[in-house]
């Protein structure tokens, strides 16, 4: 049986999912930081562009703890994909504050025994979803 959605959870993902819609149209129109001037349409806040990702949306929903953060995050993952689709195979970078909540949420997401989490995802991008840790790697040379 799958979860279904609260209603501040899924007022949360619908944000992301017309920020998403705004960003592509605001691109396609070549409209210039259409990742910014969207956000703040959407939102009247200030957007922040982290540093190194010019030109890639961003969103960062705050959710209070016990939320479902990382449901919700399953389920946003396909409205993303679907809202900004440019591949066949998107890829989500998940940012946790602590390795303990890293590490949970790879756990949760990738077992087939935590049925809601592992079925809100596949359901929403697939079966051919991969979830994986990236790795710190050290630099040699400059």
């Amino acid at each position: 049986m799958e979860l279904k959605l609260k209603i501040y959870q899924s007022s949360t993902i619908g944000v992301v999912g017309r920020y998403c819609h705004l960003f592509r149209r605001s691109k396609d129109a070549n409209r210039p930081e259409c990742d910014a001037f969207e956000y703040g349409n959407l939102t009247g806040r200030q957007y922040f562009l982290p540093p190194g990702f010019d030109g890639v949306p961003y969103i960062c929903p705050r959710v209070p703890p016990g939320g479902g953060k990382t449901f919700m995050g399953a389920r946003a993952v396909g409205t993303v994909a679907k809202r900004l689709p440019e591949t066949d195979a998107p890829v989500c970078l998940w940012i946790c504050p602590t390795s303990i909540i890293r590490d949970q949420t790879l756990r949760v997401l990738s077992e087939k025994t935590n049925d809601h989490h592992y079925i809100a995802l596949r359901r929403a991008i697939g079966p051919d979803v991969e979830v994986a840790k990236l790795q710190k790697r050290n630099r040699v040379g400059s």
